[in-house]
């Protein structure tokens, strides 16, 4: 699940990036981040994590990251299909696309892939933007995530579902 974020890194799990000078929140897709450094993913605190291995050094304690990555929909999803995202995180996380919330959720997932539905038209042709926040209230933190949609078959054909993965 390797990707590359912009990111910023806070000691306050409660105050959210300041708005850039055209007012613009870090939810949004113009948001400018140009002075964020960036980082690959998937993040841990140290090796006692359920991820397999991870690219970057999530560093401190009690402290939290605001990701954002852009990405381009060539397409519109199609409409017969499910969107996925699964994540494993620890301890705190809040999911944003296009500047909607989508996922909040302060129970970490431990080893255990949590999976949250996504509204297909939540996706815009066109760039969009996943902002996403995640926090350590206690010791040992972890993240990773991937947005997989799953064509269904229709129901008036004997066709097959297919799966794709977007990130």
């Amino acid at each position: 699940w390797n990707c590359t974020y912009r990111f910023s890194e806070s000691y306050d799990n409660y105050t959210e990036p300041a708005n850039d000078v055209a007012g613009r929140s870090w939810k949004d897709l113009n948001y400018d981040d140009s002075s964020w450094p960036t980082m690959t993913g998937p993040i841990a605190s140290s090796s006692n994590t359920p991820l397999p291995s991870y690219n970057h050094i999530w560093e401190g304690d009690y402290n939290c990251y605001d990701l954002r990555r852009k990405f381009t929909m060539e397409n519109a999803i199609p409409e017969l299909a499910k969107v996925y995202f699964r994540t494993l995180f620890d301890d705190e996380i809040r999911v944003f696309l296009n500047g909607n919330l989508l996922i909040e959720d302060t129970q970490y997932t431990g080893s255990i892939v949590r999976q949250y539905e996504i509204p297909a038209d939540a996706f815009i042709v066109g760039e969009n933007i996943l902002s996403i926040r995640i926090a350590e209230v206690v010791v040992e933190s972890y993240f990773d995530y991937s947005i997989d949609y799953e064509q269904l078959p229709n129901p008036y054909t004997d066709g097959q579902g297919v799966k794709y993965q977007l990130s």
